[in-house]
């Protein structure tokens, strides 16, 4: 049973007061690939500092009296922001679709900014009864926005694993910090709808959570899952084995028809207005795969087999086709499974696509 949050009532949540900041040992953050200074790194959300693109991807449609907008960009890289938004219909008339304000909003994830709130900075600013941020993990390019939603009143919840590992971040603005947070689940009532927060177990990192809303039948699910790509491990507290039930926890909590909002991929507008994005069939082929390329590099390594070895067998051959289509290559995709599992550690190894955004240690 959900442990349950009302409206005011913050008593069975920790509220954190801000500590000093520490430097920050961080995974991966600031690597860039080999011999390739114009690509972008991961996390820190430098290649969108200076961008001037627009979010160009920003769909919004209707659901009931809700309005959903979700804004991502046309690469990969960046993570989705969504509002989620109680608007008053303009007149009384019962079924009426014409809208007028916003009452309450519900944002989850910030962003990297200036990019990922360019066209945000004066919608946030509208008085709202109710303003909430969700951050669903830690990571840079989900929380560098954070203190401009504190900026306008928002407040901001996370997990407190989430809370302590930006509290450790050294170029994280602390104005941002979660001011509310929680250990295992929370449900917070807004108007005729229930957010439930779902801590998942240490899979992308140990502050993951998944956001279901069943009135308007949507999975947020952060980055535990990301469309048609290999999943990142953060290595510092999420594993393999971590991921795959954090992703059979969520298959459990979705149905057929639910819209499943990733941490990043592209989502579709449909021709009635409605947003199209991946369905529960997709997060069982998602888990598959994981089992799949887990149990064959398990299997090799405690027959012997290095990470290299491993790695030139082509583990992720036959799912490469359908999963290598975003930031994580096959070589690093193994070498995090690899080094989740019980026995020997390795490095991170090198992506055969020296394009590719590489995980591994530059040389």
């Amino acid at each position: 049973m959900l442990r349950r949050l009302s409206i005011g009532l913050f008593a069975s949540v920790i509220a954190i007061t801000p500590f000093p900041l520490k430097a920050h040992d961080g995974f991966a953050y600031g690597i860039k690939p080999r011999d390739q200074p114009n690509k972008p790194s991961i996390g820190l959300c430098d290649h969108l500092r200076d961008d001037d693109r627009q979010w160009d991807n920003t769909f919004t449609t209707t659901i009931g009296s809700w309005r959903l907008t979700v804004r991502n960009s046309n690469e990969f890289h960046a993570g989705n922001i969504t509002f989620i938004e109680k608007i008053n219909p303009k007149n009384a008339e019962e079924g009426s679709k014409e809208f007028n304000s916003v009452v309450h909003t519900i944002a989850i994830d910030s962003g990297c900014p200036p990019h990922a709130n360019r066209n945000i900075r004066n919608e946030i600013l509208d008085t709202k009864k109710i303003f909430y941020l969700i951050n669903t993990h830690a990571h840079h390019d989900h929380i560098l926005g954070n203190s401009l939603f504190r900026d306008a009143g928002a407040e901001i919840i996370a997990h407190d694993n989430a809370r302590k590992e930006m509290a450790s971040l050294e170029d994280f603005d602390p104005s941002g910090l979660p001011n509310i947070t929680f250990t295992d689940e929370m449900s917070l009532f807004v108007d005729d709808i229930v957010v439930h927060l779902i801590h998942l177990p240490s899979g992308h990192t140990n502050g993951d959570l998944a956001i279901w809303i069943p009135k308007l039948n949507i999975l947020f699910t952060g980055d535990t899952y990301m469309t048609e790509g290999y999943p990142l491990i953060d290595l510092r507290s999420g594993s393999i084995r971590g991921l795959i039930k954090a992703v059979t926890l969520m298959i459990e909590i979705a149905g057929d028809n639910t819209l499943i909002i990733p941490g990043h991929g592209n989502l579709k507008k449909r021709t009635d207005g409605s947003i199209e994005g991946p369905k529960r069939e997709g997060l069982i082929q998602y888990r598959q795969m994981l089992i799949t390329v887990t149990k064959e590099v398990e299997k090799l390594k405690q027959i012997g087999y290095s990470l290299q070895e491993i790695n030139a067998k082509n583990p992720t051959q036959e799912f490469d086709q359908k999963w290598d289509k975003n930031l994580i290559c096959p070589e690093n995709f193994v070498s995090f499974i690899y080094n989740s599992l019980p026995g020997n550690k390795d490095e991170v190894s090198s992506c055969s696509n020296s394009s590719r955004v590489d995980f591994a240690p530059p040389k």
